[in-house]
């Protein structure tokens, strides 16, 4: 219960930010955000995605993540040799992002990744 509410609201913030925002690209470092270089707003997401560090924008940081998580019940792995688990498994990731852009020269991007996975019987651990 508790998990379907924080996804509700994640959900929310989620569909409020993306009214004025373009569509999340699949690699994050395709996104560009220096649209956001004279908006004067106090959404904590924008200042999130544009950190002015020079008075023109022109060298600018922005930051994201996101959770990602998958379910897996798999049948007959191994061809039958492995334990069987009916109640299949668990796999989150976790990635956090920064992005920084110094002129139209000059870009770091950044990404970590942190995977785990809960109830896989031991024995299925690769």
């Amino acid at each position: 219960m508790k998990y379907s509410l924080l996804i509700l609201t994640l959900l929310a913030l989620q569909s409020n930010a993306q009214e004025e925002f373009p569509s999340f690209k699949p690699l994050r470092y395709n996104e560009d955000y220096s649209f956001l270089k004279t908006d004067t707003s106090s959404s904590w997401y924008k200042r999130m995605k544009f950190i002015k560090l020079s008075k023109t924008g022109s060298t600018y940081l922005s930051f994201g993540g996101e959770v990602r998580y998958q379910y897996f019940n798999i049948k007959n792995e191994d061809w039958g040799a492995a334990p069987i688990d009916k109640d299949g498994y668990l796999f989150s990731r976790l990635l956090a992002h920064t992005d920084f852009h110094a002129g139209k020269n000059f870009r770091l991007f950044a990404q970590l990744q942190g995977a785990w996975q809960t109830g896989r019987l031991p024995e299925q651990v690769l």
